[in-house]
């Protein structure tokens, strides 16, 4: 038996939290604060809200809020215990070697960068166009999960757009946890940001990280930072680790 959604609000101190039914009988819950304190509540839920069996992810925009939860009410849901133990059973390098065939990166190669530009903030609490400012409100979602890396197994986000697959995605999180303490911080449509508590301390290993990430989601370089080089000095650069599919 969950915890109740009052004693729920209570103990996170969340306000009046909005229910999204999972079709297999979990629930989601959802909440809004200014963009401007999304960062610092997600960071505050961070400490909190594991212990209740729940991880914090900022959502976004209130429109981005519709958008993943309709997925996990539909009859094409997986159920998030399931897609959490085939996540278990994933070979991550066969992972990335059948990405590899799929997107090679030959051509995205490049000169190591002489000004290295990393990711300076998250970009889901913030306008698109207006980066230097916050959305007025921002959701943030309390998951049904013990570690961050299954949310994309419990939302049953991904396997559009070469974005990789649920279990697949909840695999390749884990394993980055593991080495780097990456954490899922951020979800929206089609965004999604992580936080590393260890940046890549070589360029070997840095370029290991991007060559990585290009498999896992190649348009943060071929419609971003240009090469697998600039990612790596990025990653280097900051913790702030950002995804998009488009």
């Amino acid at each position: 038996m969950g915890i109740a959604k009052r004693e729920l609000e209570a103990q996170l101190n969340t306000g009046a939290l909005t229910e999204h039914p999972h079709r297999f009988g979990t629930t989601v819950y959802s909440f809004s604060v200014a963009g401007k304190d999304s960062v610092s509540t997600w960071r505050r839920l961070r400490q909190s809200a594991p212990g209740l069996g729940f991880w914090p992810v900022i959502f976004g925009e209130p429109k981005n809020v519709e958008r993943i939860c309709e997925v996990f009410a539909t009859p094409d849901a997986e159920s998030p215990a399931e897609a959490i133990r085939l996540a278990s059973e994933v070979d991550v390098q066969e992972f990335f070697r059948g990405r590899a065939e799929e997107f090679s990166g030959e051509g995205s190669c490049g000169e190591w960068p002489k000004d290295v530009e990393g990711m300076t903030d998250f970009t889901i609490p913030r306008k698109i166009l207006q980066p230097d400012q916050f959305h007025e409100t921002v959701v943030i979602g309390l998951v049904p999960a013990s570690h961050s890396w299954e949310l994309p197994a419990v939302l049953s986000f991904g396997g559009w757009n070469d974005c990789p697959f649920p279990t697949d995605q909840a695999a390749v999180l884990r394993y980055w946890n593991e080495i780097y303490g990456a954490e899922l911080m951020g979800l929206s449509g089609d965004v999604m940001e992580l936080e590393a508590a260890r940046k890549p301390s070589t360029k070997e290993e840095a370029l290991k990280l991007a060559q990585e990430q290009y498999w896992f989601c190649y348009d943060i370089v071929e419609q971003g930072v240009g090469t697998i080089e600039n990612l790596a000095g990025g990653l280097m650069a900051s913790s702030v680790w950002y995804f998009w599919w488009d």
